[in-house]
C-alpha cells in the first residue's frame, strides 16, 4: 500500500556511490521546504494510531473528516514537489502524486486497495483492517462501487520480493521518478560551469 520509496532511495544512492558521481548530488539538489512532507507523515502516523489505539468516538472523528484530512496530506506533498519542480525528475514525481490523487478523491479520500495478496498470504488482519476503514486513507475494493480501479493498488509484489505489498501505478511513477531525480542529477549542473566562467572573467 505504499510505493517502494525505500528501495529506490537505496537504489539511487548505490548508483551514485558506484557511478562516483555523488558529488553531482550534492551540488545539484537543493531541497526547499523539506518541512513539508514531514509534517504530511507525522499527520498520517497520528491519524493511524488514532484509528488503531483511539476510542470509538475519536474514531469516528476521524471517519468524518477523512476526506479532509486526505486533502490536507496531499496538499502539503503537492506544495513540496512545487517548490522543488525545477530539481530534474520531480515533475514525474508530481504525476505519480496526480494519478495516485486522482483515484483517493475519486473514491471518497480511499486509495483501494485488493486484498488478495493479503488474504494469500495470511495478512488477514490487514485485510480486515481494509474491509473495516481502519487503514487511514485505504479501503478494499469493492467491485460494485470503486471507481478508477485500474489507478488503484492492484499490482503485487509477491514474495520472493523481501518487502511483499500492494501498489498502485501512481506509485510505480513516484517510484520512477525517485530514481530519475537521481539519475538525473548525477551530472555537472551547466548553470554551475556557466557562473564559474563569469566570475573568471
Amino acid at each position: 500500500m505504499k510505493p517502494m520509496l525505500i528501495e529506490t532511495t537505496i537504489l539511487g544512492l548505490l548508483i551514485a556511490v558506484v557511478s562516483n558521481r555523488w558529488h553531482f548530488l550534492v551540488e545539484n539538489i537543493k531541497i526547499k521546504g523539506v518541512w513539508l512532507p514531514f509534517l504530511a507523515a507525522v499527520i498520517e502516523a497520528g491519524i493511524q494510531l488514532i484509528l488503531n489505539r483511539g476510542t470509538a468516538e475519536m474514531r469516528g472523528i476521524i471517519f468524518d473528516y477523512e476526506l479532509t484530512l486526505m486533502v490536507l496530506v496531499y496538499s502539503l506533498l503537492v506544495a513540496f514537489f512545487a517548490l522543488n519542480l525545477k530539481t530534474p525528475g520531480v515533475a514525474i514525481l508530481l504525476v505519480g502524486v496526480a494519478l495516485n490523487m486522482i483515484v483517493i478523491f475519486s473514491n471518497n479520500g480511499k486509495m483501494p486497495v485488493d486484498i488478495d495478496m493479503a488474504i494469500s498470504y495470511g495478512f488477514t488482519q490487514t485485510a480486515e483492517q481494509l474491509k473495516s476503514g481502519l487503514v487511514f486513507g485505504h479501503s478494499a475494493i469493492n467491485s460494485e462501487t470503486t471507481k478508477l480501479t485500474f489507478l488503484a493498488d492492484i499490482l503485487h509484489l509477491r514474495p520472493p520480493y523481501p518487502m511483499p505489498k500492494s501498489v498502485s501505478l501512481g506509485d510505480l511513477v513516484l517510484d520512477l521518478g525517485i530514481l530519475m531525480v537521481f539519475i538525473l542529477n548525477l551530472r555537472e549542473n551547466p548553470n554551475a560551469l556557466e557562473k564559474e566562467e563569469t566570475h573568471v572573467y
